[in-house]
């Protein structure tokens, strides 16, 4: 859809409900038109209700989507000494339709359960 995501926040209140909060423009970081915008919830919301998977919408991706700014250094950390509780990931590689998705099907192959994700993705200028 021309959309890139640039942040994602994700919490389970205690009454089970999931909140998500999502900032997402077009790949030259500018504000997403109603009409794509609408479409893009519509599918979200296709996704949540599990009428559609991350797999068949991978398949439609547009793969010439490219982010605009020049990506930042790959790398990931794993770091069991922040939290006693938690082991933290911090990944960083370039901003691409699906980066999200290819991070989390490595998280399910390993039955890794996310408790809290928050994403950034940004490039130098």
């Amino acid at each position: 859809m021309g959309i890139n995501i640039l942040s994602v926040y994700s919490y389970m209140r205690k009454d089970g409900i999931v909140v998500i909060d999502l900032q997402i423009s077009t790949s030259s970081l500018e504000v997403v038109e109603d009409r794509k915008f609408e479409q893009f919830k519509q599918i979200f919301n296709q996704y949540i209700k599990g009428d559609i998977t991350l797999e068949e919408l991978s398949k439609k991706r547009n793969v010439m989507f490219k982010a605009s700014v020049i990506p930042p250094p790959t790398f990931v950390k794993v770091d069991n000494e922040m939290s006693e509780v938690y082991t933290i990931f911090d990944i960083s590689g370039e901003d691409r339709v699906g980066l999200l998705f290819d991070i989390f099907k490595v998280f399910a192959m390993y039955d890794l359960y996310v408790h809290i994700v928050k994403v950034v993705t940004q490039g130098r200028g």
